[in-house]
């Protein structure tokens, strides 16, 4: 009789959620696998608490409802629970399931799971791997969601999401080498912020200069100096003059 996943090592649940050659949405490297997320982890699927279970008061266990109390990279829980029904734990990815979808964020402690997000309990690959995966792959959970007023994402869509599994080592070189190009293009970001920033400043420079009435002529530099008064020093440097 087979066994039922409870029973199965991670192993055998890694070799039981390999996807048929004709359901792999793409060929991949050799030495990868296409697996179903219910292979790789553990799907809880939120439930809320009761209205009178939450409260205000921190002492308690923080809730996450959905995109609401989720930034970027980390959980901003707006509201408490004295009941918990669903629990994530520390290194859990909490996925948004319920109108908003996708934006994974992995938990830093003990959350209640509200019903518009999920809990993934990684049981073998990088929770980094995935969460990255799940991050480009947001259009897929849009396009298997349900719902006329709010689109919901089910479990079973999440347990047979097909997901690309190099090995652990392979995930770990991947997954540093994109945190390392991701940080220079926020680098680079900045870089060209700054530029922004600074032709906004001298284009109100000239503008200060031009209404002042010390520019010469159209087209033409700014007088290094004014009969009638003197550029202010900041001035003089945005607009390349000192």
């Amino acid at each position: 009789m087979a066994k039922n996943k409870k029973e199965m090592t991670p192993e055998e649940r890694l070799a039981a959620a390999f996807v048929p050659e004709e359901e792999q949405p793409y060929e991949l490297p050799d030495g990868w696998k296409w697996v179903r997320l219910d292979g790789l982890s553990d799907i809880i699927m939120g439930q809320s608490p009761r209205g009178f279970d939450t409260t205000d008061d921190s002492s308690y266990t923080p809730l996450i409802g959905g995109a609401a109390d989720m930034g970027a990279k980390e959980l901003t829980p707006h509201k408490y629970t004295k009941v918990v029904t669903k629990l994530s734990r520390k290194n859990d990815l909490v996925l948004c399931i319920r109108a908003t979808l996708g934006r994974p964020v992995v938990s830093d402690g003990e959350y209640c799971l509200g019903r518009g997000v999920a809990g993934i309990r990684t049981i073998a690959g990088a929770v980094d791997w995935i969460r990255y995966y799940l991050i480009q792959s947001e259009p897929y959970l849009y396009e298997h969601a349900t719902g006329s007023t709010f689109l919901q994402v089910t479990g079973k869509v999440l347990s047979d999401m097909p997901v690309p599994y190099p090995t652990v080592s392979e995930q770990q070189r991947l997954v540093a080498r994109i945190e390392s190009l991701f940080s220079k293009l926020d680098a680079a970001k900045e870089k060209v912020q700054a530029v922004l920033d600074a032709h906004e400043t001298r284009k109100a420079a000239l503008l200060h200069e031009a209404i002042a009435g010390n520019l010469i002529g159209a087209g033409e530099r700014v007088k290094t100096s004014c009969r009638n008064r003197r550029l202010d020093s900041n001035w003089t440097i945005w607009l390349g003059l000192a």
